[in-house]
């Protein structure tokens, strides 16, 4: 039996760096898909600003919050509180600086997991509660091609997606039986804002 088609209409949404690049498409893939409403996270206040305004007149509610993954979960709750339930929450912020070992200190390697890893980790942690209490919800990871192969000058991105992809599938197996379904996507290289700023590092 084929198994049936998830729709997302009617459903509310909570998306971190979702202001510009993958976020944004993927927030403007839901809106013409009929969703109810999307919460707009990310760290610039400009971007979530030019975000808002090219979604005007998509058809959902778009609210926006400032949020840095690294450090807050409360956007998070937030959004919850004002659609009030969350059904779907992408965590999709992230940088993708490149640079080759030699050429780099530990703080380089912790800012992407920081922000790539660890700030997957927040933004489930903030929404997990909400679901489970709701016994539904769809957790879903940005993740990318370099979670399953590394490459010259993505020593640091490959670890933090290659973490991702085991939270991910970790925590499906935690999660069996709640209601809460985890999802990861793995994107091949895009050209997006981040993709072109990634480039200057091994310049």
């Amino acid at each position: 039996m084929k198994a049936a088609q998830f729709q997302p209409s009617d459903k509310h949404v909570v998306i971190t760096g979702g202001a510009s690049g993958i976020g944004l498409e993927i927030c403007r893939s839901l809106a013409a898909r009929g969703v109810a409403s999307i919460a707009i996270l990310d760290i610039s206040l400009e971007a979530l600003a030019a975000g808002e305004a090219s979604l005007k007149g998509a058809g959902p509610i778009i609210r926006t919050f400032r949020a840095d993954v690294t450090s807050e979960a409360e956007a998070v709750q937030a959004a919850h509180k004002q659609a009030g339930r969350l059904d779907i929450v992408f965590a999709n912020a992230g940088i993708g600086p490149l640079g080759f070992m030699k050429d780099k200190d530990p703080t380089f390697y912790k800012k992407l997991m920081d922000v790539n890893y660890l700030g997957v980790v927040h933004t489930f942690k903030a929404a997990l509660p909400i679901m489970l209490k709701q016994r539904s919800g769809h957790l879903v990871a940005t993740n990318s091609v370099s979670g399953y192969a590394g490459a010259p000058g993505l020593s640091a991105y490959s670890a933090s997606k290659y973490a991702t992809r085991g939270l991910v599938e970790s925590l499906r197996l935690e999660l069996i039986g709640t209601g809460v379904h985890l999802h990861t996507t793995a994107p091949n290289f895009t050209a997006t804002p981040m993709m072109a700023g990634a480039q200057q590092g091994l310049v």
